[in-house]
């Protein structure tokens, strides 16, 4: 069964976990956090937050991810489940990251025009997105 390809907008739930493998490949691994909300007369409501582990490889891992910030991610998503110490059964999400952006104070979402129609942006352009960075 193919994986299906997703793209999710949401916080990081801790600092990134950098890896080297024996290869000399780098992993990175993040919890991003997604919280739906929807209106509910003149408030906003927020409903049940989702967490996806995210696994990024070589150019991905090499940006600075820190807890809290707003990020992007494209990616295959799978499904599993698993039963914790309790014995309660839980299904975890995870996304094998195609790309990974971080998204600064003030940006705003692009309108469903201002979308590209070309294949999502790589990691190879990760130097242009620290470039705003004060550090």
């Amino acid at each position: 069964m193919a994986n299906a390809q997703i793209t999710v907008i949401g916080n990081l739930g801790g600092d990134a976990e950098i890896k080297t493998l024996p290869s000399g490949k780098v992993i990175t691994n993040l919890n991003v956090a997604y919280t739906p909300s929807r209106k509910q007369g003149d408030t906003w409501v927020d409903g049940e937050t989702m967490w996806f582990r995210v696994t990024a490889w070589e150019e991905l891992a090499s940006l600075v991810y820190s807890k809290g910030q707003r990020v992007v991610v494209t990616g295959a998503l799978t499904q599993s489940t698993y039963t914790t110490k309790d014995g309660v059964v839980k299904t975890g999400l995870e996304i094998s990251a195609d790309s990974v952006g971080i998204i600064t104070k003030g940006a705003t979402a692009p309108k469903a025009d201002d979308w590209p129609t070309t294949e999502p942006t790589s990691a190879q352009s990760a130097p242009e997105l620290l470039s705003d960075i004060p550090f």
